[in-house]
């Protein structure tokens, strides 16, 4: 395939010069990595909820007996993949929710490597619009890091239709988020100044909305983290900003960070883990 290669001043693209030659080549180069991709590979997320999965299962033993399970909000399966195929080896039917068409696609690759037995279908959708799988009920649903992204006054509409719509009596709903709250913000949340009521998410918050909504506590946990900020950094300081929608510009976070930790390379965090019954 045809890759362009570029120098020199010949031919004008905006305020830039540019001489262009085509190379031919036998090779693709790989895409960048998305703002996501960038993020996980500084995280150790991943890393810290492996290493929770036994006492996860051991708590949850009707994780081990699912038959079926719905990833809503499930990004390209980054954290998604490694806790089914850690906790759930019996699932064989599987539903992926995930708006962003990028990710949709890594998530198809994933799962075909991954889990190449799995009956598998997939929606392109937000987590509010999704309207199931026809009546099909889960034993397991899996929010990682979604609920934020659900505007704050369509979570509790969120949570009822799981409870009438889409959990099978006795399942479960597995809730992971990075905590922000007002009183003690993480470090975080600090750093991306997301301590308003908008972005007020934290178990407590949760748990009493899925009460509300019907479901019972069954489990609940923490995960300490961290996030790999040494420099060169700026993949991670453009993601954030993207994160804030442009409120901070990277070096304005640059500098916060430094406020908040000064030379040291990992910024810490914490993850919250909840498990849902609907009983």
């Amino acid at each position: 395939m045809p890759v362009v290669a570029c120098s020199g001043s010949l031919s004008v693209y905006g305020a830039r010069f540019v001489r262009c030659a085509v190379i031919e080549s036998n090779m693709d180069a790989p895409p960048p990595p998305s703002r996501w991709e960038t993020f996980d590979r500084r995280s150790s997320e991943r890393e810290a909820l492996v290493a929770s999965l036994d006492p996860i299962v051991a708590a949850c033993p009707q994780l081990s007996k699912a038959k079926s399970c719905a990833m809503i909000g499930s990004g390209y399966g980054h954290l998604d993949l490694p806790f089914v195929k850690g906790c759930m080896p019996n699932v064989e039917r599987f539903a992926a929710v995930e708006p962003d068409a990028d990710q949709m696609a890594k998530m198809r690759t994933n799962v075909a490597e991954q889990l190449p037995n799995a009956s598998v279908e997939f929606f392109q959708e937000t987590a509010q619009d999704w309207k199931g799988c026809d009546g099909e009920r889960f034993d397991v649903v899996l929010l990682f890091h979604c609920l934020y992204y659900v505007p704050a006054l369509k979570r509790d509409d969120l949570y009822r239709k799981l409870f009438d719509g889409v959990v099978a009596t006795g399942g479960l709903v597995c809730i992971l988020i990075s905590p922000c709250n007002l009183e003690e913000p993480t470090t975080l949340c600090r750093l991306l100044g997301l301590t308003t009521a908008e972005r007020y998410l934290d178990g407590n918050r949760v748990g009493a909305k899925m009460a509300e909504a019907g479901f019972r506590e069954h489990y609940t946990t923490s995960m300490d983290c961290h996030l790999d900020v040494a420099e060169p950094n700026d993949d991670i300081m453009k993601g954030m900003s993207r994160s804030t929608g442009g409120r901070m510009t990277p070096e304005a976070i640059r500098e916060k960070l430094h406020e908040l930790i000064g030379s040291d390379r990992y910024l810490p965090d914490t993850m919250f883990f909840g498990v849902y019954v609907k009983p």
